[in-house]
């Protein structure tokens, strides 16, 4: 026979003593101070996962620029040294002034050393090994931006701008397989703490990647609403099934195979917009995408005493 229980009545202890009603409530104190730890914990490893995964791409991505960085300026230290061979033959001829002699002996040294390529070739590797200075710079900017410990206060913050350098961050998982595209209106700010946001954009780029299983798209979108800024990330994955959408930002549901995820992600992104005084909705069909829309107070309607 099934055992039917009642949650309402507390029921008698052994020997018909009534349960003391402030151990209970200290009870249930202590399990809910032990919950709330857990999910800290569970949110701190999350980002660290996450810490350790950008770790890679960006080590990568870093790589590249100085990479030709090096490589430019070891051309251009050779370069140098050829020019210098060349002012000094010069000077050799123009203090012996022989004429027909001068003229041969520079030609020859020209086309020697390659004097028109050098200097046609310096500007280009001057060009590149500044934009190779910048990349390394934003890069490292906007690690910056993820990973720095800041106060507790909400700040004033471009959501686009924090879009773009989230966007830098993962780009080493991303470029393969998506291709950006952006729909931006010029925003106001909101009050924010910038590097909570940043993970909330990574785990959905990093989602939206998850869903699509050959080459596909990504479409960033913001617009300004009633009091509001509004900033969609859609995909062209698989979608997601309708049984399973009311259930994507529970902790620890996840539709990937086992191993494969912790289910933790889009808590850890609902949890952080809540926190922001925001909202976030999710769209999807199957074989056609998902979107996921995040909605932030403006900084002058959010009231700068949060």
């Amino acid at each position: 026979m099934r055992e039917q229980r009642d949650f309402d009545t507390p029921r008698p202890c052994p020997g018909g003593q009534q349960p003391d009603a402030t151990a209970l409530q200290r009870e249930l104190t202590q399990t809910r101070a032990a919950l709330e730890q857990a999910r800290l914990c569970s949110f701190h490893q999350e980002k660290m996962a996450a810490v350790g995964q950008l770790a890679v791409g960006v080590a990568h991505e870093i790589n590249n620029p100085v990479g030709f960085i090096a490589s430019n300026l070891s051309s251009l230290a050779r370069y140098l040294q050829k020019l210098t061979e060349f002012i000094s033959v010069q000077d050799d001829i123009i203090r012996a002034y022989d004429a027909p002699a001068a003229a041969q002996r520079l030609e020859a040294a020209r086309k020697a050393l390659k004097i028109d390529f050098v200097v046609e070739d310096i500007d280009q590797l001057i060009a590149e090994s500044l934009d190779g200075a910048q990349r390394v710079s934003a890069i490292v900017q906007g690690l910056k931006s993820f990973s720095h410990a800041g106060s507790d206060a909400l700040q004033p913050a471009d959501l686009q701008a924090c879009l773009e350098d989230t966007l830098k961050l993962v780009w080493n998982e991303l470029k393969y397989k998506v291709e950006i595209e952006r729909d931006y209106e010029p925003l106001p700010q909101v009050l924010c703490r910038r590097q909570e946001l940043t993970q909330v954009f990574l785990n959905l780029l990093v989602n939206a990647s998850h869903a699509m299983t050959d080459k596909g798209r990504i479409l960033l979108r913001t617009r300004r609403a009633a009091g509001a800024v509004n900033v969609s990330i859609s995909d062209t994955g698989g979608g997601i099934a309708p049984e399973h959408l009311e259930r994507v930002f529970e902790p620890f549901f996840t539709t990937k195979d086992v191993g494969q995820g912790t289910g933790l992600g889009l808590a850890i992104v609902a949890d952080i917009v809540n926190k922001h005084g925001g909202r976030i909705s999710v769209e999807s069909r199957l074989g056609v995408g998902t979107t996921f829309t995040l909605s932030f107070p403006v900084a002058e309607e959010h009231g700068h005493e949060n």
